[in-house]
């Protein structure tokens, strides 16, 4: 099966091109899954990192980029106070990159038309083992929780059954002015309002947060929230980061810092 990532050639903590390599390292390791990368922007080191390990790129810019209107970030247009308070406290994590990146993953059905399902991660993840899933006949496969909410970081595309909803979605996303009835963030409101009872539960296994605890049935480990190098720095108590992140910490989400800083060393000893 293969697993999409999005990022592009701007650097930053959400779309961090050392977070791809790590989680592109620990599924080539664990797993059987096939890796493919999107890109927007130019070639760089990064891409040439991907081809020397063969791994597939595709250049590609976001297909309704001109139509969006949330990446406007001066003009605020933006009408969800989170989303306004996040891009005001945390404008390294929430810009214009950010928003690309993240909307990109719609782009996923267009790009992979043939294919029965794709899987698509965050590059914040981690592959332990290969993932099982259950028969999805739904257009997603997500991790539900409390309510069915999902985080869509982790996300089975059954291609066949979501392209019936395809442009119905993009529309309503594009349409939006970010507040949406289900989430508070980004494509995930827009996913999770837009989807919701149109989803199969692939269980929690598949998107497990590093702070969840630790679990040895878990297959994706996900850092949401603070990435591996901010947890480390909480760590060992070198940052001024606020109770957002501190919330994130614990033992559990130490054990899984420790394994991804594990990945990252064999990439810098020259892995493949």
């Amino acid at each position: 099966m293969k697993v999409v990532f999005t990022t592009n050639s701007d650097y930053n903590s959400y779309s961090s091109h050392n977070l791809l390599k790590v989680a592109i390292n620990s599924l080539k390791v664990n797993t059987t899954l096939e890796p493919v990368v999107i890109w927007d922007g130019y070639q760089d080191r990064t891409t040439g990192w991907l081809e020397d390990n063969d791994i597939p790129i595709i250049y590609h810019e976001l297909s309704f980029i001109k139509q969006i209107k949330h990446f406007d970030f001066n003009k605020i247009q933006c009408k969800n106070k989170y989303i306004e308070d996040m891009y005001k406290h945390y404008p390294e994590y929430y810009n214009k990159t950010f928003i690309i990146t993240e909307s990109m993953r719609m782009d996923i059905p267009d790009l992979f038309p043939d294919e029965e399902y794709v899987l698509y991660c965050d590059c914040d993840v981690m592959f332990l083992k290969d993932p099982v899933f259950p028969l999805v006949k739904t257009p997603l496969g997500v991790a539900t929780r409390e309510d069915d909410f999902f985080n869509n970081g982790v996300m089975l595309f059954n291609i066949h059954e979501y392209k019936k909803y395809h442009e119905d979605f993009k529309k309503f996303y594009i349409e939006s002015d970010y507040t949406f009835a289900i989430g508070d963030t980004t494509t995930q409101g827009a996913y999770n309002t837009f989807f919701k009872g149109l989803v199969t539960d692939i269980g929690l296994e598949n998107n497990w947060h590093s702070f969840f605890g630790v679990n040895r049935d878990a297959s994706i480990i996900h850092f949401c929230g603070p990435k591996p190098n901010q947890l480390k720095k909480l760590i060992d108590n070198n940052t001024t980061y606020d109770i957002l992140f501190k919330s994130c910490l614990n033992d559990h989400s130490k054990h899984y810092v420790e394994l991804w800083y594990m990945y990252q060393d064999e990439l810098l000893k020259g892995t493949k």
